[in-house]
């Protein structure tokens, strides 16, 4: 029973108007247009961004989250793997734009970025590769830069086996042990550490 008018439900065709419906399941065929959907589970189905392009797409079909650029081509995706099973995927086109496609800045007191390969038995399979078809020698295949004065550009270990390049205000590599090392100085001088004493080797 309506209170006032603006309780009045009225039904035109095939046209409800109405200020609430409370029901346990609405099926539709068409379409739903409404300012906002609260509700618990949304399940099947696609849901995006826009119906055009860019977008971002979640689809039922594939199980995972799609971006597209303008053209409609897929530049990356999280979740199902693709053709090379990936879990995810980014590939960007050329845009003559200085912008990496991966930028990660983080404030907290750990690593920024940590990858572990947890499979002891496959192998050639390293926990991080990278890879260039780049010939421009200015256009390194990897670039470590630390900005700090004394810092470590590079690091590498496998328990007590290191391998690390400092800074160029320190310009040094290292390659050994931790407490047995050959090491390099900024003038290209070769030395080997015994655990105490350098001993130069040219």
């Amino acid at each position: 029973t309506a209170q006032d008018s603006a309780g009045v439900t009225t039904i035109v065709g095939n046209t409800v108007t109405t200020g609430y419906i409370n029901a346990l399941s609405i099926t539709t065929i068409g379409a739903v247009t409404a300012g906002s959907i609260t509700g618990l589970v949304i399940t099947g189905g696609t849901v995006r961004t826009s119906s055009g392009n860019p977008r971002v797409q979640m689809s039922g079909g594939n199980n995972r989250i799609e971006i597209y650029n303008s053209n409609g081509d897929i530049v990356g995706f999280f979740g199902r793997g693709g053709a090379n099973g990936n879990f995810m995927y980014i590939n960007q086109p050329d845009t003559n734009e200085d912008y990496p496609p991966i930028y990660v800045t983080s404030a907290q007191d750990a690593n920024v970025m940590n990858m572990f390969n947890t499979n002891s038995s496959i192998t050639n399979r390293p926990s991080f590769r990278f890879e260039s078809n780049n010939a421009n020698s200015t256009s390194p295949t990897m670039e470590v830069i630390n900005s700090a004065n004394n810092g470590h550009g590079l690091k590498a270990h496998a328990e007590n086996h290191i391998m690390q390049w400092s800074t160029p205000a320190n310009m040094k590599f290292y390659f050994g042990f931790s407490n047995t090392y050959l090491h390099v100085n900024a003038f290209g001088d070769l030395y080997w550490y015994n655990g105490s004493t350098d001993v130069k080797l040219n």
